[in-house]
């Protein structure tokens, strides 16, 4: 069992470490209320939440009946025509996909259950599947709200949930699966990317496997996944040293309770949340986990409570993905979201866009997410994001339908122009929202307020000079002045951890 944080150890600095990792940062008067709350209620608040209503996306519902139609003349159009019907409904999908990513970005800064919405980022990179293989995204919005209403409940259910889903069924090759010719692919991810991790099955598991997986397709028209006993492989299976006629939810649920997938998915929620290596924590919540049945609830309730998850070795040292720089950095600056497409835009740029992860196995994560590039461009979206500057510029000068849809450039050229003429609207933060008069007034409290709000750490002394520098150089704090400093501050190496 992990040893719980004492009393004496929960101060302001770890309620701060709590709502940055089980959710998405949160500015100084929400960690106030967080570090009254004390450890336990504070923990419990978090992953004890309540189901609260929202709104949907557009896509939320299957394909309408008008678009069926379209599909059902297409097959019998010409070329021509099916072509020009095809692209119209990618049009469509497309902006729908948008519209989605930026509903979801929408709920990560405005839910009032963080890591609801942070576990569902979670079980997104885990189960990774992208709209553009789907090609569906009432598929995908019916996958997000799996993760998000069983995310926190037994892993098995939810390992099920997921395997028999529409989208997953469709991204590795579901549809293809039959008793008559078994496709072994998602089986193996099952196994090596899912549950278990390489060297803990065999060749043959897989192949056993996938028979037990056989006769589930997806109906996209409709939205849902359907059995057919005819495509159903009934005969006996050897997977992981039992025999048994498994369906796919027997093989699933028997696969869920080997002792290395305890030790594969706490490790996997220790490295997403906690990061730092720590072998005795993973074996501890691992334990917890086999002894529970899988309660995602209980593994994280320990995980949060423990001494371990607020070391010195853990705080402040993770690197934000994208999506958490751009959600953090809104909830801190108390700001609006751009429009989905600018957004949506930026977090390709920095390399995490929301449901297209680039394969089976989500994003790499880490030292990844800071490449040169990368930390350029965060630097450059800080101004976005705090100064309202206009930051896309278009990499071709060509009219945008001279531009072809396989051109990565030409693509990437469009969202640009698009990202540009929706970003001119922005405006600057309300610094009088983010700090009091004399913060406003004075240089040194504005300097200990942007740390206190902005970062887990002391600045570094070269960036703590450069500050006091530039400040000590402007005749006054004017709006402009702090703007600027907070965009200096968002570019330090520190604020790029949480």
């Amino acid at each position: 069992m992990l040893e719980p944080l004492s009393n004496s150890q929960w101060t302001e600095q770890t309620a701060r470490h709590l709502i940055a990792r089980a959710g998405f940062d949160a500015p100084p008067q929400f960690v106030q209320k967080l570090h009254a709350m004390g450890l336990d209620q504070a923990v419990n608040s978090l992953v004890q939440f309540q189901e609260r209503s929202r709104t949907v996306p557009q896509c939320a519902e299957p394909h309408s009946k008008e678009r069926i139609e379209i599909f059902k003349k297409a097959k019998a159009a010409s070329p021509e025509e099916r072509e020009k019907m095809q692209k119209e409904v990618r049009r469509q999908m497309i902006l729908e996909l948008q519209e989605f990513q930026g509903w979801w970005l929408k709920q990560m800064v405005e839910t009032t259950n963080p890591l609801q919405e942070k576990l569902a980022l979670f079980w997104h990179g885990h189960f990774a599947t992208s709209f553009d293989k789907v090609k569906a995204p009432h598929l995908l919005w019916t996958q997000n709200e799996l993760f998000r209403n069983q995310g926190i409940g037994k892993f098995g259910d939810l390992l099920v949930a997921v395997s028999l889903d529409p989208a997953m069924l469709l991204y590795l090759d579901g549809n293809e699966n039959r008793a008559s010719h078994p496709n072994e692919n998602f089986a193996r991810e099952v196994m090596e990317l899912f549950c278990l991790g390489e060297g803990h099955y065999s060749e043959k598991d897989v192949q056993e496997a996938a028979r037990a997986f056989t006769g589930w397709k997806t109906r996209r028209l409709l939205g849902k996944a359907e059995f057919s006993k005819q495509d159903f492989d009934s005969g006996s299976k050897t997977i992981l040293g039992k025999t048994a006629p498994f369906d796919a939810a027997q093989a699933l649920q028997h696969i869920a309770a080997q002792p290395s997938c305890a030790e594969w998915i706490c490790g996997k929620l220790w490295n997403y949340f906690a990061s730092t290596p720590n072998p005795e924590a993973i074996a501890s919540l691992s334990a917890l986990f086999q002894k529970t049945e899988g309660d995602l609830k209980a593994v994280l309730l320990s995980l949060f409570k423990s001494e371990a998850f607020y070391s010195s070795k853990v705080l402040g040292q993770q690197i934000k993905s994208p999506i958490q720089w751009l959600i953090a950095s809104i909830r801190l600056l108390e700001r609006e979201l751009p429009p989905p497409l600018v957004c949506v835009n930026l977090l390709t740029q920095l390399g995490q866009t929301p449901l297209r992860p680039p394969n089976v196995k989500g994003w790499d994560g880490g030292i990844a997410w800071v490449t040169t590039s990368n930390l350029l461009n965060r630097y450059n979206f800080a101004a976005l994001l705090v100064e309202g500057v206009n930051i896309f510029k278009p990499q071709a000068d060509k009219p945008m339908n001279e531009m072809t849809d396989d051109s990565a450039l030409g693509r990437q050229s469009k969202l640009d122009k698009i990202s540009n003429r929706l970003a001119q609207n922005l405006s600057p933060v309300s610094i009088d929202a983010l700090f009091t008069a004399e913060e406003r007034k004075n240089p040194k409290f504005l300097l200990e307020a942007l740390q206190k709000r902005f970062l887990f750490s002391p600045l570094k002394n070269k960036d703590q000079v450069t500050l006091e520098s530039y400040l000590s150089s402007q005749k006054e704090l004017t709006p402009t002045t702090i703007l600027h400093t907070i965009r200096l501050l968002m570019s330090t190496t520190q604020y790029q951890l949480t």
